[in-house]
C-alpha cells in the first residue's frame, strides 16, 4: 500500500490537474526539473554571499552601495568590502549589528531553501514516468516548496528590514540588489513556477475527475 493511501486530502491533492499542463505531462516535468535544478544552483550563488572573501563577497553580495555610478561598497550576508578592505560585521559597531544579525537570518534560511530543493529535485524526477508517479512525490514537492518559499520571504525580509533599512544614507549613497539577492529573488519565482506545474499535473496523468480510475489516487486500493 502507498503510504498516502487513506489521507484523503493528499489524495485530493494527487489528483488536482490544469488542463493545458497535465495533457503535456511529460515536458512540463521536464520543465519543472529545469526549474529545480535552477534554483539550486542560484542559491547556491546566494549562499556564497555568507563568504568572508573579499572576491566572493565582490561577487555574490546581496546589496551593493553606489554613488553617481560609482560601486562604493558591497555587503555580503557576513561581511562589507568597501575601499578594498573586508569589514566583518562582527568586528564593528553601528548598522554592522543590525547586518550581522539580518544577514545571519538570511544565510539559515537560504541553506535550508538550498536543501529543500535538492528534494524538489527528487521529486520533479521521480514524476518524469507517469506509470512511477506516486502521490508521495506530488504532496512532498507541493509541501516542500510551499516550506521553502516561506523560509526565503522570512530570509530576504529579514535582510531587508534589519540590514538594509538600517544602513547610512548620506553623501547621495544609494542601495541596489546586488547579485546573491537577486539569485534569491529568482530562484523564489522558478521555484514557484514549479510548483505550479506540479499542482497542474494529476498523479500518474488522471485528474481529481476521474481519481477513482488511478489506484493512486484511489483510497480502497491496496
Amino acid at each position: 500500500m502507498n503510504c498516502c493511501e487513506g489521507v484523503g486530502f493528499l489524495q485530493t491533492i494527487g489528483g488536482w490537474s490544469i488542463g493545458f499542463i497535465n495533457g503535456m505531462r511529460y515536458n512540463m516535468m521536464i520543465v519543472s526539473t529545469f526549474l529545480h535544478v535552477l534554483t539550486w544552483i542560484l542559491l547556491c550563488v546566494a549562499m556564497a554571499g555568507g563568504s568572508t572573501e573579499k572576491d566572493n563577497i565582490k561577487s555574490a553580495c546581496w546589496t551593493y552601495g553606489i554613488i553617481d555610478d560609482d560601486i562604493k561598497s558591497y555587503l555580503g550576508l557576513k561581511a562589507s568590502v568597501g575601499a578594498g578592505q573586508v569589514v566583518k560585521y562582527a568586528n564593528c559597531g553601528g548598522y554592522c549589528n543590525d547586518c550581522e544579525t539580518g544577514g545571519s537570518n538570511a544565510l539559515n534560511s537560504t541553506v535550508l531553501a538550498w536543501l529543500i530543493s535538492i528534494v524538489l529535485i527528487i521529486c520533479s524526477a521521480m514524476r518524469l514516468n507517469e506509470s512511477g508517479d506516486k502521490i508521495l512525490w506530488k504532496c512532498t514537492a507541493f509541501f516542500g516548496t510551499l516550506l521553502a518559499l516561506f523560509i526565503m520571504i522570512i530570509g530576504m525580509g529579514s535582510w531587508n528590514n534589519q540590514c538594509v533599512e538600517n544602513l547610512p544614507t548620506g553623501g547621495g549613497i544609494d542601495y541596489q540588489l546586488g547579485p546573491g539577492l537577486s539569485s534569491s529573488v529568482a530562484a523564489f519565482i522558478f521555484m514557484l513556477i514549479a510548483v505550479v506545474l506540479h499542482v497542474g499535473i494529476a498523479v500518474g496523468g488522471s485528474s481529481s475527475d476521474d481519481s477513482s480510475s488511478n489506484p493512486e489516487v484511489n483510497s480502497n486500493t491496496v
